[in-house]
C-alpha cells in the first residue's frame, strides 16, 4: 500500500518481479497505483523507483 514494511520487498527484488514479469511474454497492460510521492526519502526517489519499476515490466533491464 506503500507504506514500508520491516521484511517487505526491497527494491531490487521488485525489479527482478517486474523482469520476470517481461520475460513471460505475456504482459498486455499495467497499471501503477497507490504511488505517493510524498512517501520516501524525497519526492524524486519515489516516483523514479516506480518508473523503474513500470520500464522493468515493459523490458528495461538494470543490466
Amino acid at each position: 500500500t506503500g507504506t514500508p514494511v520491516r521484511g517487505g520487498l526491497t527494491f531490487r527484488e521488485g525489479h527482478y518481479i517486474c523482469e520476470a514479469l517481461h520475460a513471460t511474454g505475456r504482459l498486455v497492460g499495467i497499471d501503477m497505483v497507490e504511488l505517493n510521492p510524498t512517501i520516501g526519502h524525497s519526492h524524486e526517489d519515489t516516483i523514479t523507483i516506480g518508473c523503474s519499476l513500470i520500464r522493468a515490466a515493459l523490458g528495461e533491464s538494470l543490466l
